[in-house]
Formats: C-alpha cells, sequence, structure tokens
C-alpha cells in the first residue's frame, strides 16, 4: 500500500475533493490542515496523520463533502484501481494461509477444495497476550480454535481427581471440538504461553459445515486424551501405533450399580475414560473417591500379569458412558505391555559410517521408483560396487512419507542377517536422502520363475528359495516386524543356486 501512494503537495485554498463528483483518490495528510464542507458549511477537519476521501476506495459514489487545503498540505494518495487490487490480493493471501493451516487438521483434510475454502472464509482470527486465557474449564463451548500463530498450553483437564499430563500445542494444532460437538462444558483450561493468534470458529458455523464428520472428530478426541493419560504420553509410540490404539477405543454404556471391579476378586483389566456419568473407587483402606467426566481409571492394572486381583471396588453410581481400551488390544498393538510408561528403544544400527558420501561414485541407474533412483556406485577406496537408494525429500513430504522412510530406515539398520539386504549407511543433502545397500546382482526370483525358456523351477530349487524366506521372514517376525509387500519381485537373488545330487554318505 504504502509503495502505490503517490506524493501531493497543495497550495493553501486549494479544493482536493469537490462534493458531489465521483470518488477516485484516498488521501493521508502528511502536514497541513484540511478543511471539510458540505455545502459550503465548515463540518469538521483534519491535520498531520488524518485521512479522508475512503468511502471512494470501497463504492463508486459520489464525494459527500468537499475537502479544501486550510494551509498548505503534504499529502499522500492512492487510486481507487491501485487499492482494490491491493485488498484483493491481500484477502487472497489470507485466504491461502487459512487454507494450508486447515488441510493440516486432521478431520478436516477429509473436506473437498470447494467445503474447505468456504470454511477458510468462515473463521476469525483471534490474538491472546501471553499468559490470556483462550478457553476456560466448565465454561459453554461456543467456539473452535486452531493456533496461527504461537503457543499455548491444556492444563487441568477433568473433573474429577484423574491427573493428565500437561499438553503444549503450538501453530497448527487445534482445541476446543470435544464441547462442539458434546455440548458439555469445556473439560480443560487453555492458556496462551506467548502471543497467540487463532483462527475461531462459531459453534452454529462448525455444526452446519462439520457435522458429517463427527467420526473423524471423535477419532482425534480419543487421539489426544489417550495420550494426555500419563503412562501413554511418556510411551514414546510411533505415530502409526498411536491411530491403532485409538482404533481399539470403543464407547460403552454402564447402568447404575454395575461392578466394574471388587476387591481381592480377578480383575478385567481395560483402561476406562469416562464420556459421562459418575463412577465411584474404593480402596482396600476405605478411602472413597469419585470420578466424573473426562476421568480415567484401570492404566495400573494393564501392566499388571494377566489375571491379578483388584485392589479396590470400584462401582458406577449412575449412567456412565466410558471410551474402553483392553489389555488384549494394546498388546496386540505395541507386542510387549511392558513398554508402556517407558520410552522407544533406540534402534541398534550397525551403519558403517567409515564410508563416507564423497567417496562414492555414480556408475549407472539401476531402477527408477516412486520417490527417486537406485543408482549403482563405486567406493574410491575399496572399489568395492553398492546400490545407493536416492530419495527426493520433496516427494516424500509430498505423499506423507517421512515417517514410513524413517522407519523403513531404522528397522533395516537394526537387522543383521544373511538372507536380508543389508543397510551399508545413510546420508543426506538439502535435495535427497540416501541409502547406502549391499548390491544382490542375481536379478529378481520372479525372472528365476519366469524366464524364456520356461514358466516355473524345480521342486528341489522351490524349496530352497522357500526356506530362505522362511528364514528371513522369522528372523523379522522375531524382532515384531511384519513384512507386508512379500512378492517375487522383491526377492533379490545373491547367488545362483544349482542343485545336485549327493551321495548318502555325503549326506
Amino acid at each position: 500500500m504504502i509503495d502505490a501512494m503517490k506524493s501531493e503537495t497543495v497550495p493553501v485554498g486549494h479544493r482536493i475533493i469537490n462534493q458531489g463528483e465521483t470518488g477516485d483518490y484516498f488521501y493521508v495528510v502528511e502536514k497541513g490542515q484540511v478543511t471539510f464542507l458540505v455545502n459550503d458549511n465548515d463540518v469538521g477537519s483534519c491535520s498531520g496523520g488524518g485521512s479522508f476521501g475512503e468511502l471512494a476506495l470501497l463504492y463508486d459514489s459520489p464525494r459527500a463533502a468537499s475537502c479544501v487545503a486550510k494551509t498548505e498540505c503534504e499529502l499522500w494518495k492512492v487510486d481507487q484501481k491501485t487499492f482494490r487490487y491491493i485488498l484483493a490480493n491481500s484477502t487472497n493471501s489470507q485466504k491461502h494461509d487459512v487454507h494450508v493451516i486447515l488441510k493440516k487438521v486432521p478431520f478436516l483434510a477429509e473436506l473437498d477444495k470447494i467445503d474447505l475454502i468456504k470454511l477458510s472464509d468462515a473463521f476469525t482470527s483471534v490474538t491472546f497476550p501471553e499468559g490470556g486465557r483462550i478457553i476456560n474449564k466448565g465454561d459453554e463451548g461456543e467456539n473452535f480454535y486452531i493456533i496461527q500463530e504461537g503457543t499455548a498450553k491444556v492444563h487441568d483437564i477433568g473433573f474429577g481427581d484423574s491427573t493428565y499430563t500437561e499438553q503444549p500445542i503450538k501453530a497448527g494444532d487445534f482445541f476446543g471440538e470435544r464441547a462442539l460437538l458434546t455440548g458439555d462444558p469445556r473439560a480443560a483450561n487453555v492458556t496462551a504461553t506467548s502471543t497467540c493468534t487463532c483462527l475461531c470458529l462459531s459453534r452454529e458455523t462448525f455444526q452446519h459445515v462439520l457435522g458429517p464428520l463427527q467420526g473423524a472428530i471423535d477419532r482425534a478426541m480419543k487421539k489426544r486424551t489417550l495420550l494426555a493419560v500419563p503412562m501413554f504420553a511418556n510411551s514414546k509410540f510411533q505415530q502409526f501405533e498411536v491411530t491403532r490404539l485409538t482404533d481399539h477405543f470403543f464407547e460403552k454404556t454402564f447402568p447404575p450399580g454395575t461392578v466394574l471391579a471388587e476387591l481381592g476378586k480377578p480383575l478385567v483389566q481395560n483402561l476406562y475414560v469416562i464420556r459421562s456419568g459418575k463412577v465411584s473407587v474404593v480402596n482396600q483402606d476405605g478411602i472413597r473417591t469419585t470420578l466424573k467426566d473426562a476421568d480415567y481409571f484401570g492404566d495400573q492394572s494393564l501392566k499388571e500379569p494377566d489375571g491379578c486381583l483388584s485392589a479396590e471396588t470400584i462401582t458406577v453410581r449412575e449412567e456412565t458412558k466410558c471410551g474402553v481400551l483392553a489389555k488384549h488390544d494394546i498388546e496386540d498393538v505395541i507386542g510387549n505391555i511392558a513398554r508402556l510408561g517407558q520410552p522407544l528403544a533406540p534402534a541398534y544400527t550397525s551403519l558403517n559410517r567409515s564410508i563416507r558420501f564423497k567417496d562414492l561414485v555414480k556408475v549407472r541407474i539401476l531402477g527408477v521408483g516412486t520417490f527417486g533412483q537406485v543408482w549403482l556406485v563405486s567406493h574410491k577406496k575399496t572399489e568395492k560396487a553398492y546400490a545407493l537408494k536416492q530419495l527426493r525429500k520433496r516427494e516424500i513430504m509430498g505423499h506423507h512419507q517421512v515417517e514410513g522412510v524413517m522407519r523403513e530406515k531404522n528397522i533395516m539398520a537394526s537387522l543383521d542377517h544373511p538372507f536380508v539386504i543389508e543397510l551399508v549407511s545413510t546420508y543426506q543433502d538439502e535435495v535427497n536422502l540416501y541409502m547406502l545397500i549391499d548390491l544382490v546382482q542375481g536379478g529378481e526370483l520372479f525372472t528365476v520363475i519366469h524366464s524364456e525358456k520356461r514358466d516355473g523351477i524345480p521342486n528341489g530349487n522351490a524349496r530352497f528359495y522357500a526356506a530362505c524366506i522362511l528364514e528371513a521372514i522369522s528372523h523379522l517376525h522375531c524382532r515384531e516386524i511384519a513384512y507386508r509387500d512379500l512378492k517375487p519381485e522383491n526377492i533379490l537373488i545373491d547367488q545362483w543356486y544349482v542343485p545336485v545330487k549327493v551321495s548318502k554318505l555325503a549326506r
């Protein structure tokens, strides 16, 4: 706007604007004084820092007053066409920024482009100072928020005695969806930890636009609740594990009088998160605790041996709806229940860091994939040949495969087996990721089975290849790793196997 403005100096008595004419410019006064006249009657004035003529920028309407220089004036002006162009581009830029933020919200990403654009128009930007309270626990839910800039924290979660981990939130994170869906009071406080700008959507608009997405929003709420339980918050699960745990969460309604656990009797080992209702807990010392909306219980029993005895009596006092996550479902996802509350163990790495990237010489391309290429490379010093997998970062991010690629790298680095391809080393630059792997030159099993001369292989050969594959898969399964893309095209032959007849003595 500043760059588009032009400087103009006018003498005393000059009519800058005439009443009744069509507006063409907006003016800002730097020095001097301007008088406003309606039908030649003095109705006001402005001086340095003042402005006039703004209606002409928005509407093609006649001037409502005449503006006359009372003294010599230095003015800055911008014409209507330029102003509207700047305003339109600024608005489009802001809409684009909002659109980008909305696409990062998991359940909003399911909206089609047109609905997302409509939703972008419905959001209002609100700024909170550091320490400002964005949401007060107990208040009626009126707005849904997405952080555009700054940071905040969700704290004092729940209305009962359960202790949740305080959750920091940052740009792109969202909150406030629970109360908008259920109509319940806010279950936590949200406070800005820095100057925080939020995109705000009213309850009425939220329900009108996002009603069909209630299932997706509910999954997001379950995920957030699960990660706020200290035992799960401190477990450092991988993202796919959290998603699977969330999928195992199911809702169940218990009538009044239901006994969920009885002191001294075998315990059903579940995590319960109360959605609505009331539950009483009496421990072996007779101390009673009342749990309400958003409280949880049963978490400590998950790490106990199967069939353990309950150390308390848990009774439903009024009809209660709970989210339930069973111990056996947790074990199905994370493998060993001992991982609960423990950080993820670092992957054992056997990478050879003595091979420097600059010592690798590219010879030729071996293959091309979705994310990049595979090169035949030679090590300058040892002259040993390797395969170098080159992955474009932009493609990986565009396909949302960052986590998958990192998981592949960590898994490969943790394996050491003669029938599994060895990851020798890894590198990266500004554009690409690189994986240096063993060169296997025998080709694919597919080409062994389907050749020009035959379609199939002898039973002895088939048993040999199957045994090698079984050994490799068994090695992976012992380490809780599932290989989900097993096919002849992904089995490489190191050396050709030629069955030979041997004597009984040799056997």
